[in-house]
């Protein structure tokens, strides 16, 4: 589903994933790389939110696991990998009467408060606010002019004002700014943010009330400024920022007071602007509220909280009877998870951009419908999944449907043979999904696709901006599981020596750690990969507690990616599954004067030789404003080169340094060059665009090496179809339809790909069985002599299984890594009982890493063939002829000597206990502090036992505070990232969720 969530962006010039990241780093081996991660230093900070002390907002910071509220505007970040760098606080509810409680007296958020860290001079408590907020729109070198113009020191643009009465209106005045935009229907918060910043620097004004005006005077007189509000929403803001002039704050604040036990939504009716309208929310089709379109298509709709509850959907329907001769009637389908998901009270457009109810959302609904076997929707699940669906896989057939409503709607075209707009698309789409248009309406309809690509309400609707399709399934999870290695293909233009044009294959290597990113690129020469040490980088960054991976590097692009899904490809030939992503990657921030700066540090992508006679700007623009420069071309003296590619150029300055930037018609990108005058040098660095600030962009990425080989071996034919995919889909970036046309190629692509390499080679997912028959009498135990217990293997190395000839007979062998818990196989091998293991082997998931192998003896591996992380995993190898042994011990995986309680102290993990009666999910949290809260719910009551611990490498003793007899010992694993806790008293195995919902899933 779709949300206005803080975006992100990737991909090269040459189309890799992040254009333009200088520095080295990679190597030009095709298997995965050790992972050489240091073990991670786990810290917590206090935050406090405030306006006033904000109440239950949702904390989320990059590098942090999660948080905990502690009351009273205080919050604790929880399990932090480095210091934050970006804080964001939402959805909480500002305590205007100051009593710790969410009630009548309040005023919910309505923008989230942004800290940029790296901008405060806190080391372990940190304030957000609206300054805050406004703060980080800032560059670091306008932060004393930004205070000045609030009254205020730089200081106190992160120190906590409202605690003091004379400077706490500066917060609430900024804030009532940031709940005008929010309640008047602002599509594009970083624009809007950047816009009042800029204003207020200019601004007239020596205090925060002055300046303030000046600045939405400003905004007002900004023929650009509309577009921010999609062209519906401005004019409303303006008066109601304006009248803030004259407005005592405690009157306005009073007017913003919400009833906590109401959800209010405040929404739009828009086609064209439709006033008038009967608008209607229902909740699995029930009345719940009903109101009308203001003039401006403006609505509120408030509804009792409890109504929404859980797994709902939630429908918004405007009516306009005979509106230019039709029956108008438009609908916006939500669910109940999207609203709970923002945590607020007052929902709007900046929330959910749905809360427009339009001709897009109409036309996503009715594709959904004809998706779905042209039935109602009676579950929030299956809607959710065919709104996506559509929104993703047939978005050209949402956008043509919702140009046929627009063309009704706004001309004098009618629908006579339905009763209304809706009924009428629904009749023209068939479940083949084809349009049954006439003459006319088929010449009309790509006029209003243009519209509607022009609309900034409509276009905005149009993106998929949701976070991962599945609910669990995020990049950081995928992480955990041991899935730390992409890859992407691509295409590029390339010249050989004669200046002959040809296209060349690549690929991008991506491998995340918990604290950085690296991009390697590779290029296929003479049929092997080289790398392309231009286009290697290694970048840091973090997970937030969303599970996105942000880019923390100063020097280069401030991106954050995400998933947006996930899919399979089943190779019938290799008979196994290929993993397939679709990811999203937008500019969460713009450059500060580092990035800059930092070119003449060595961060730039090509250094040229400037003109010996150059010594300054002036001798520099006299001579190349008549001569070509590098390959630009001529500079104009208005701005313009004689580029067909590079159109425009502008020159800056930063602490005395010299810059220009060129500007393309056709790229996300700008060029940057900064002259070194001393040096007679010119460096280039690539820069994306920040006008793309907050837009996805959208990349097909896979697990598997074997995508790299089968684009290394397409034939010409499909390498041909390839570069057409992919020529379109670059130059749509942000057009989630033509990823989705790559993802497809692609994935025909696996299931046809073929291989003659060796067993070492190849991957195979885990899998619930063996493809061989393991029977008891055939185990010949002390054959298989490595790895057989104690071994620490890593990615990139050489490693060799060896077993006895003698033991096991026969022509070949199949080789297995266990992907689970070990212990019933380890306890059965200690007691000798061949039966029992044979069991516990055949119950437990394996991964084939080699397939009819010749039976030297030994095989010489890769252990990224194993696709695992962790310290409990066992290797079994059967032969033709049935003869089979089984690692005697442990051998670990891409795992160092780690104590675990770095995975324990400060962490919260959930266990599904079974073997009650009463079955339950029990949250264990180890404070720091070294106790063990456990708590739970037993027939509605609240539960919770303490227990101290103490951790020995991988031994956890626990003691019940309250009964010192009762004691525990526990013997901890990791497995593909997921931990293991064997009770050494009775032998049972827990695995420890980080989610509630994993654990109530295994109940």
């Amino acid at each position: 589903m779709k949300t206005n969530a803080i975006k992100f962006a990737i991909l090269s010039v040459a189309a890799a994933l992040m254009v333009g990241c200088g520095g080295g780093g990679g190597d030009d081996d095709d298997n995965t790389k050790n992972d050489t991660s240091p073990t991670v230093t786990y810290s917590n900070y206090s935050i406090k939110v405030v306006d006033d002390a904000v109440l239950g907002a949702k904390i989320s910071a990059i590098g942090c696991e999660g948080y905990r509220e502690k009351g009273s505007g205080e919050y604790e970040l929880l399990s932090c990998t480095q210091k934050p760098t970006v804080i964001v606080a939402s959805g909480g509810t500002i305590d205007m009467n100051g009593d710790g409680q969410i009630d009548s007296g309040d005023v919910p958020m309505a923008l989230p408060f942004t800290l940029d860290v790296t901008q405060s001079n806190a080391e372990d408590r940190f304030v957000v606010s609206p300054l805050t907020t406004l703060a980080a729109e800032a560059k670091e070198d306008e932060l004393e002019t930004l205070a000045t113009k609030l009254g205020i020191s730089k200081s106190e643009l992160f120190a906590d004002l409202s605690q003091y009465e004379n400077k706490k209106e500066i917060l609430q005045l900024i804030n009532a700014q940031f709940t005008a935009a929010s309640e008047n229907g602002v599509i594009d918060m970083p624009a809007f943010l950047g816009k009042l910043k800029e204003y207020l620097l200019n601004s007239t004004g020596n205090d925060a009330k002055g300046s303030i005006a000046s600045a939405i005077e400003a905004l007002k007189n900004d023929t650009d400024a509309p577009k921010i509000f999609g062209g519906i929403g401005f004019n409303g803001f303006i008066s109601e920022a304006e009248s803030l002039k004259d407005t005592d704050l405690a009157d306005y604040y009073e007017r913003k007071k919400s009833d906590p036990a109401k959800t209010v939504f405040i929404g739009y009716v828009y086609d064209e602007i439709l006033a008038d309208a009967n608008v209607s929310i229902f909740i699995d089709n029930t009345l719940v509220a009903s109101s009308k379109s203001d003039s401006s298509g403006k609505f509120t709709l408030e509804v009792d909280a409890d109504k929404i509850g859980d797994d709902k959907i939630i429908k918004i329907e405007a009516i306009l009877n005979d509106y230019k001769g039709d029956n108008v009637k438009l609908v916006s389908f939500l669910t109940s998870t999207q609203i709970k998901n923002l945590a607020k009270s007052r929902v709007s457009v900046s929330d959910l951009i749905d809360i427009v109810v339009s001709n897009v959302t109409t036309a996503e609904y009715v594709v959904a419908k004809k998706l779905n076997g042209g039935n109602d929707f009676t579950d929030a699940d299956t809607l959710e999944k065919k709104l996506l669906e559509a929104q993703i896989e047939k978005a050209e057939k949402v956008k043509e449907t919702a140009a046929l409503i627009k063309y009704i709607v706004d001309t004098n075209a009618t629908q006579s043979s339905s009763a209304d707009t809706l009924a009428y698309a629904e009749s023209k789409l068939d479940t083949n999904l084809t349009l049954d248009l006439n003459a006319t309406e088929q010449q009309n309809i790509e006029t209003f696709k243009t519209e509607i690509e022009n609309d900034p309400i409509l276009r905005k609707q149009l993106e998929v901006t949701g976070e991962s399709t599945a609910a669990v399934t995020t990049l950081k999870t995928l992480y955990d599981q041991g899935v730390k290695e992409f890859y992407m293909v691509y295409t590029e233009k390339e010249y050989d020596a004669n200046g002959n044009e040809f296209y060349s294959r690549n690929y991008t290597k991506i491998t995340f750690s918990l604290d950085s990113i690296e991009f390697t690129d590779y290029i296929l020469e003479n049929n092997s990969w080289k790398l392309r040490n231009q286009y290697s980088s290694n970048l840091s960054g973090s997970f937030d507690n969303t599970g996105t991976f942000y880019i923390t590097d100063p020097t280069t692009d401030l991106e954050k990616i995400w998933l947006i899904s996930s899919s399979k490809v089943f190779n019938s030939s290799l008979n196994r599954n290929f993993n397939i992503y679709l990811m999203a990657h937008a500019l969460y921030k713009g450059h500060d004067n580092e990035f800059y700066l930092s070119i003449f540090d060595g961060h730039y992508e090509y250094a040229g030789t400037l003109n010996q006679n150059i010594e300054n700007w002036s001798d520099f623009i006299n001579i190349y404003e008549s001569n070509y420069f590098n390959d630009i071309g001529v500079l104009n003296s208005d701005g313009s080169t004689t580029s067909n590619y590079w159109s425009k150029w502008e020159y800056f300055t930063i602490n005395g340094k010299d810059f220009i930037r060129f500007y393309s018609d056709y790229d996300r990108d700008t060029r940057i060059y900064a002259l070194d005058y001393t040096n007679k040098k010119f460096y280039k660095k690539y820069e994306f665009d920040e006008k793309f600030l907050d837009t996805p962009m959208y990349v097909i990425a896979s697990s598997d090496y074997e995508l790299v080989e089968a684009f290394r071996l397409a034939n010409d034919a499909d390498f041909q179809i390839f570069k057409n995919y992919y020529e379109i889909h670059i130059e749509n970036e942000n057009n989630i339809a033509y990823a989705y046309t790559i993802q497809s190629f692609l994935e025909r692509l696996l299931e046809g790909f073929e291989t003659s390499s060796s067993s070492s080679s190849t991957t195979n997912p885990p899998t619930s069985t063996l493809d061989d028959t393991i029977l008891s009498n055939m185990w010949k135990p002390n054959a298989l002599t490595s790895p057989n217990g104690g071994e620490s293997w890593s990615n990139g190395e050489n490693r060799e299984v060896i077993w006895s000839t003698a033991d096991i007979v026969g022509d070949t062998v199949n080789c297995y890594v266990l992907h689970d818990d070990p212990s019933s196989i380890l306890d059965a091998m200690s007691n000798n009982d061949a039966v029992s293991l044979t069991n516990a082997i055949t119950s437990a998931n394996w991964q084939k890493f080699a397939t009819d192998a010749s039976n030297s003896g030994v095989i010489g591996i890769d252990p990224s063939v194993m696709g695992g992380t962790g310290n409990a995993y066992l290797v079994l190898t059967v032969s033709n002829n049935g003869y089979w042994d089984i690692s005697d011990g442990t051998f670990s995986l891409n795992f160092s000597s780690v104590n675990f309680a770095d995975y324990l102290v400060g962490k919260t993990y959930y266990i599904a206990v079974t073997d009650v009666p009463n079955k339950h999910v029990e949250t264990i949290y180890f404070r720091t502090d070294g106790i063990l809260q456990v708590t739970w719910e037993d027939n509605g009551q609240a539960m919770e036992e303490l227990f101290s611990y103490t951790i020995d490498g991988n031994i956890l003793r626990l003691t019940n505070t309250n009964d010192p007899n009762e004691t525990y010992t526990m013997e901890f694993s990791l497995v593909d990232g997921k931990l293991l806790a064997k009770d050494l008293g009775d032998g049972s195995v827990d695995p420890l969720y980080k989610t509630y919902a994993e654990a109530e899933a295994a109940l």
